[in-house]
């Protein structure tokens, strides 16, 4: 099934994805890899199809960039290891809310996205 953003939302369907790519710089959200030249997409944490209402795809706080595409890199790892995706919070069960839900980082780094498009880091040290 086929879900499309009604016509009256894209704006704030740019919005977010531009959001989310200057929150993310050129680099990796989850790997850090330098990302100028390479294949890169933007991965929803809270996946299309998952009983999610459409609105609640495109929030900021849902959208991360990652290396790669649906079937590689880190965005292939995240919809291809959903369990250890989860535990990570790149992937958010659909009755979560993605800017409750921490991420995890390859240097074991927690962090959360917040709805106004910025990174909250958790200085506790990394999560082994």
């Amino acid at each position: 099934m086929l879900h499309r953003v009604p016509r009256q939302d894209a704006a704030a369907v740019t919005a977010a994805d531009d959001a989310a790519v200057q929150r993310d710089g050129p680099r990796c959200r989850r790997c850090g890899k330098d990302l100028h030249g390479q294949s890169a997409s933007k991965h929803h944490r809270k996946l299309k199809g998952r009983k999610t209402p459409v609105r609640e795809w495109d929030l900021v706080e849902n959208i991360v960039v990652l290396c790669g595409s649906g079937t590689t890199g880190c965005h292939g790892w995240a919809h291809h290891n959903r369990t250890e995706a989860a535990a990570t919070g790149w992937v958010v069960a659909s009755w979560d809310t993605p800017a409750d839900v921490a991420l995890v980082d390859t240097r074991g780094q927690r962090f959360t996205l917040t709805p106004e498009g910025t990174v909250v880091y958790d200085y506790a040290g990394p999560v082994l």
